[in-house]
């Protein structure tokens, strides 16, 4: 726990690609799941490292998909990353809402057709 917190903390941002999502068997409890990724972290000037990732989302909430590529903070001493999805519409629900929010006042803008 305190290793994700330091990596969080202190990681190198980087991309990564999501190349496995599966719920873990356990579950947490019954608002949260545990998830089991597999990710391909590219660091700038370094070569891409695969790495798991373990973390609790809402049952109903935004997670990453096979396929996508997120922002990831990543440590090359520990060889650790943990996911930095903060402000990514896609998974952060604050920068859904004011992506959406946004959207709607431009069209509110605009002449109808």
């Amino acid at each position: 726990m305190f290793d994700n917190w330091r990596v969080r903390r202190r990681g190198q941002h980087c991309q990564a690609t999501v190349v496995h999502a599966q719920q873990a068997a356990k579950i947490a409890t019954n608002d949260y799941r545990k998830y089991q990724f597999v990710v391909d972290v590219h660091p700038p000037g370094a070569e891409p490292v695969r790495l798991e990732i373990t973390e609790t989302f809402t049952v109903g909430g935004l997670k990453p998909a096979v396929g996508d590529i997120v922002g990831v903070r990543w440590d090359a001493t520990s060889n650790r990353a943990v996911f930095d999805l903060d402000g990514d519409p896609r998974y952060d629900i604050k920068a859904l809402r004011a992506q959406q929010d946004a959207r709607r006042k431009d069209l509110l803008d605009q002449p109808p057709d």
